[in-house]
């Protein structure tokens, strides 16, 4: 009788790693694929900033009775999130780190989903991070505007507005200004963002059939850094906004290309002075867009006539030297008279678009080319550097 007893134990025995295998790895069956549930992400907080640029993503299985088979995690890079460096667990471990190192000072959307195969669970949405490191307050830098355009016209009246902040750091977060004035001496339309996220949109819906004007400044606390340039968009929901009727007097044309050849002056003094005054050393460029070469700088300190101003009173055209004028932004300097009381000048044809210069402020060759008008060069005699292509 005792021997059949030790014969029926080590049975048992034998049985149990067989038995052990038909319940999932962590001792939960498989959740049903039909009852997929959405899983509850806990780390990082909405908004926090990470200490790391290769961060432990974290969430919980709200069915406490079983386990997906694995999870299918998304991960995307601000401000546009149109990449994607998620992947997935293949088990169901609820925890995963990206596969290479995140960038700094970006922002980035994460969500996770419960797999079944080749089926996936409800998506309850995506949560927000920031990676560092955070901005010094005496080393903020003015942000680049990059949507609406400038000058455009957009059909959506709750516009998201979208920006880039050059610097691999994060300020504490943004003042944003959008106004109908380009003095923006109305704010009631401005506010800010509450932390480092470089998108934005307006509480209430805009106006149609109307110019606006909007730029960023990025802020440490309650110090205001440098501020963008200001860009202009327009609302048009329809298609079928009428002209807007220039404010002055009828446009009158400029020679489209710059001649270094003196021409006849066009600017005739007034009775009234009409001087620009830079606030600091602002570039000089041969139309009204930032897509046009400079070439001269309006001296702060110094005095230039006016010649006229764009449509819109975004740009204005000084006399930089007897005979040649060239265009400065609005928001540069002060001007001793109303600048909407300046002739118009007719839109200076804009040139083909030229790399943004800003590609030398990226330090290695990942961040480099993430931005399509930049290359990472490596030459034969001298240290690599990120160029505009």
């Amino acid at each position: 009788m005792k021997s059949r007893s030790l014969l029926i134990l080590a049975g048992i025995i034998l049985l149990l790693p067989i038995i052990a295998g038909c319940t999932p790895s962590g001792g939960k069956p498989t959740c049903p694929t039909g009852s997929l549930m959405a899983p509850i992400q806990t780390d990082p907080p909405m908004w926090s900033v990470v200490d790391s640029l290769s961060p432990s993503l974290h969430w919980l299985y709200p069915d406490e009775s079983c386990n997906p088979q694995g999870y299918a995690i998304r991960l995307k890079t601000g401000p546009f999130f149109t990449d994607s460096l998620g992947g997935g667990t293949g088990n169901p471990s609820t925890s995963w780190s990206p596969g290479s190192p995140l960038l700094p000072g970006k922002e980035y959307s994460w969500g996770v989903q419960a797999i079944n195969g080749t089926s996936l669970g409800p998506y309850a949405g995506s949560r927000y991070f920031f990676t560092g490191p955070m901005c010094e307050t005496s080393a903020l830098v003015a942000p680049i505007l990059l949507q609406p355009a400038y000058n455009s016209e957009i059909t959506d009246l709750d516009p998201t507005l979208i920006w880039e902040y050059p610097n691999p750091c994060l300020p504490h977060g943004y003042r944003v200004d959008l106004s109908k004035d380009i003095t923006f001496a109305d704010t009631s339309l401005s506010g800010g963002t509450g932390n480092p996220s470089t998108r934005w949109g307006p509480g209430d819906p805009l106006e149609d059939c109307t110019v606006y004007f909007w730029k960023i400044s990025p802020i440490n606390d309650t110090t205001l850094g440098p501020a963008s340039e200001t860009f202009a968009f327009r609302t048009n929901t329809s298609g079928s906004c009428p002209t807007p009727t220039p404010v002055g007097p009828t446009a009158t044309p400029v020679n489209p290309t710059f001649t270094p050849t003196p021409v006849e002056p066009t600017f005739t003094p007034t009775p009234v002075p009409a001087l620009f005054y830079p606030a600091f050393n602002a570039y000089c460029r041969q139309g009204d867009d930032t897509s046009f070469p400079w070439f001269d700088i309006a001296m702060k300190g110094s005095s230039y006539p006016l010649d006229g101003r764009n449509f819109d009173n975004t740009w204005l055209r000084i006399m930089i030297a007897n005979d040649r004028g060239c265009w400065v932004l609005a928001s540069s300097g002060s001007a001793s008279l109303d600048t909407f009381k300046l002739r118009v000048l007719a839109r200076v044809p804009t040139p083909t678009p030229t790399p943004v210069p800003y590609c030398r402020s990226f330090s290695d060759p990942k961040s480099c080319e993430l931005h399509t008008t930049c290359i990472w060069i490596s030459p034969p005699t001298a240290a690599p550097y990120c160029g505009n292509k």
